[in-house]
């Protein structure tokens, strides 16, 4: 299925109903993970920068959980 990025709500609602799957900044950066293109320490410090230094919206909430399941991933690796 085709992919999307972006992290504007409304355009992520748009993409599903034109069958593409929208991917937003966390997403990426969760794939470069998971591809080991980066390592755990850069993917959670670039989780952090996109709540502290970007203007995406996110809330600390998102962010603990997302670095949570980046953890959770590489305790199974």
């Amino acid at each position: 299925m085709p992919i999307l990025l972006t992290d504007d709500l409304a355009v992520r609602e748009a993409a599903k109903g034109l069958n593409l799957t929208p991917v937003g900044s966390l997403g990426v950066v969760a794939k470069a993970y998971r591809l080991q293109d980066i390592s755990l320490t850069d993917a959670e410090r670039h989780i952090v920068d996109l709540y502290e230094v970007s203007s995406l919206f996110v809330t600390r909430a998102i962010v603990e959980l997302a670095i949570e399941r980046l953890d959770e991933r590489s305790e199974r690796d």
